[in-house]
């Protein structure tokens, strides 16, 4: 799965969970955290893939504290491994617009 260019919030189990075989690739966006982890991978395979969490806003430059809110290999060898270095150190510009809006651009 391929992503770029997402805010997500913070969740009631994770941020992002992972619990899927397939490599993850998320990139140049907001991963706001909560109360729980802000990434919870939870697949066991015999040859774990690596997700590509590069190039995000965490809403710190704390390298150690994103490392603490990320659960994967690192905490458990059977998980897949997130590799989050390196970081962007300032939040990306969301684009937001109402409906009335986007219908005003088409005339309706």
């Amino acid at each position: 799965m391929q992503a770029w260019d997402n805010h997500v919030s913070a969740g009631g189990v994770a941020t992002i969970f992972i619990g899927s075989r397939s490599q993850l690739t998320f990139s140049n966006g907001f991963i706001q955290h909560g109360d729980a982890p802000s990434v919870l991978v939870d697949t066991a395979t015999p040859v774990p893939p690596t997700h590509d969490l590069r190039n995000n806003y965490w809403g710190t430059v704390d390298l150690a504290q994103i490392e603490e809110w990320i659960t994967d290999g690192n905490d458990n060898p059977f998980l897949s491994i997130v590799e989050f270095e390196p970081i962007l150190t300032s939040s990306v510009p969301t684009q937001r617009e109402s409906m009335s809006v986007f219908r005003a651009r088409f005339g309706q």
